[in-house]
């Protein structure tokens, strides 16, 4: 365990690409460590992903996590009474997520009481569950997030955005 500078003691840290279901422990700071560029490229994360995270200084963590969010990692933190594991995903995307993520805590031999706090940064989606509760919903097919099931909508054929697209290649889709 290490100690950040606000005192508070966090555990273990680790970077998931859920896109090859490769987990990389973390032993700095998420942002630190993914400011690497071995670390960054060990992890799958693509070269232009990379060039955004180093766009932003040092200093700005969030921005830097985010970065990485949104180019599909997932980001896991143990702390002392929970685990906090965060993501920037569709809903179509979440369930495969979630999969993942259980299989890389099962490597990592956290107990199946251990709360977990869920995260969807892109949907502003949050659920606190236990990873034995988290394993049983993804076995049942039950959602784990309240907008995880969420339907995003087709763009309406009279929208302008197909007179757009109809101007410059001369078709719409169907």
């Amino acid at each position: 365990m290490f100690t950040p500078n606000n005192g508070e003691t966090m555990g273990a840290g680790y970077w998931l690409n859920p896109g090859t279901s490769q987990c990389v422990r973390v032993a700095t700071t998420h942002d630190e460590w993914v400011r690497d560029r071995g670390n960054a490229e060990s992890i799958g994360l693509p070269q232009a992903a990379y060039d955004a995270i180093m766009r932003h200084p040092a200093t700005a963590i969030d921005e830097i996590r985010l970065v990485a969010l949104n180019w599909g990692l997932v980001r896991i933190r143990e702390h002392p009474r929970y685990t906090s594991i965060q993501f920037a995903a569709q809903p179509y995307n979440v369930k495969a997520i979630l999969q993942v993520v259980v299989t890389a805590l099962a490597e990592v031999k956290l107990h199946p009481d251990t709360m977990l706090v869920i995260d969807n940064l892109l949907l502003h989606d949050s659920a606190r569950i236990a990873l034995g509760e988290l394993r049983e919903k993804l076995a049942k097919d039950e959602p784990v997030l309240p907008k995880q099931d969420d339907v995003i909508p087709n763009v309406p054929m009279d929208h302008p955005f197909w007179e757009e697209i109809e101007r410059r290649y001369g078709h719409k889709e169907n």
